[in-house]
């Protein structure tokens, strides 16, 4: 068991640095991917090295029947059980003392514990790392076959000689070449022109001052009269609320088809109200009142107000 146990470390730290290995060379075909301009060479990269070195021959066969998920199940349950169960373990320990006579038992069941923990550790996040290998073998797939799309597109339209003007500056800057030669030949070949519109105004030339003329400068403005202003509007728009046909509105509404009403029985839904009601009471000697005011003893609550005993009655019933 413990010659067993011993050969899965070492295998679990290979396999660990291989899916590293597999990994970093999809990464050196994807940086070489944006170094190459032929579609010949794409395809020639792709599936000439990458598939027959590293698909067919590595990545494949992870996916398939060297599947990690297909072992990792029983490996893992016989190395919780070497872990768990005390008998086994003293049995590893013994054969561990054999092969290392140098070490007592408690660092060999250490060193056993450690093997056990690195071989469990590694396959549970071995997933994680299978995942990152697929994103970069789709990644590096996809691309190659955009640019391949890219590049037979190329047409002989503007658009096309503007590709083809890109591909080779790239390619040129890719190799280290310099690049002066392709951008005199754009100088050379490329006229670019401004475009503009004729305007009413295009027939003059702009007004530019030479001079500042001499103006009347602005009055400053008398706060006190913009005070009394603003003091005057407050004061009709008050008065406009409150004016006497807004009283007795007020109350033509709070009588309705009685002829006397009891200062608790008035609506008073907001402040406003209680300030018709209290001038209500003041416009009694006004000839257009059509209404007395008739005080009784004490006083009463209504709407949230402490309010006099009022009776109101319509003049009408008192002649």
């Amino acid at each position: 068991m413990y010659a067993t146990l011993v050969r899965a470390f070492e295998n679990t730290k290979r396999l660990n640095v291989e899916l590293i290995t597999l990994a970093h060379s999809i990464r050196i075909f994807q940086n070489r991917l944006g170094k190459v301009f032929s579609t010949n060479n794409i395809l020639s990269d792709y599936f000439d090295i990458y598939k027959t070195r590293v698909s067919d021959r590595c990545y494949l066969p992870l996916k398939t029947f060297d599947s990690v998920a297909k072992f990792k199940r029983p490996i893992l349950q016989i190395l919780q059980k070497w872990l768990y169960e005390e008998d086994i373990r003293q049995q590893l320990v013994a054969q561990s003392l054999m092969w290392s006579r140098n070490k007592n038992a408690k660092e060999a069941e250490a060193d056993i514990i450690n093997k056990i923990n690195y071989i469990t550790d590694m396959y549970e996040r071995v997933n994680e790392t299978i995942g990152q290998i697929d994103q970069k073998h789709y990644e590096y797939t996809k691309a190659s076959a955009s640019k391949i799309l890219y590049l037979n597109a190329a047409d002989k339209s503007i658009k096309g000689h503007l590709d083809f003007i890109f591909k080779t500056y790239a390619e040129t800057l890719s190799k280290g070449e310099s690049v002066a030669p392709i951008l005199n030949g754009i100088n050379q070949t490329i006229t670019f022109a401004q475009h503009g519109y004729v305007t009413p105004d295009s027939l003059t030339l702009p007004i530019i001052r030479q001079l500042r003329g001499e103006s009347i400068p602005m009055s400053l403005t008398d706060f006190d009269d913009v005070r009394d202003m603003l003091m005057q509007g407050f004061l009709d728009e008050t008065s406009n609320q409150f004016s006497n046909d807004a009283i007795f509105d007020f109350m033509d509404f709070a009588f309705g088809d009685e002829s006397e009403v009891h200062i608790s029985d008035i609506p008073l839904p907001g402040f406003d109200a209680f300030l018709l009601l209290i001038l209500a009471t003041i416009k009694t000697n006004d000839e257009e009142c059509f209404y007395i005011v008739e005080t009784d003893p004490g006083n009463v609550s209504s709407h949230g107000y402490r309010l006099p005993n009022l009776r109101f009655v319509r003049k009408e019933l008192t002649l």
